[in-house]
């Protein structure tokens, strides 16, 4: 069984290293060696079949800024 390391993965993801660990603490299916974090060939099909990589909302995207103008009559 091949394991991948969280830099590993994250770059065969195409998603931020800090991303795949928020991933991993909101419940994505990995494997825990000691602090290490490790993705299986299965975890990582997991991932991407998951809701957590396909939701269409991302709660830390950055907001986009609305201006307000105001009509002058």
């Amino acid at each position: 069984m091949k394991c991948y390391t969280t830099e590993t993965a994250a770059e065969l993801l195409n998603v931020c290293e800090e991303t795949l660990r928020r991933l991993c603490r909101e419940g994505a299916q990995h494997r825990r060696v000691g602090r290490r974090i490790l993705f299986t060939d299965a975890d990582l099909a997991a991932l991407l079949e998951s809701k957590l990589m396909r939701d269409e909302k991302n709660p830390f995207a950055r907001k986009k800024k609305v201006d307000v103008q105001e009509d002058a009559k």
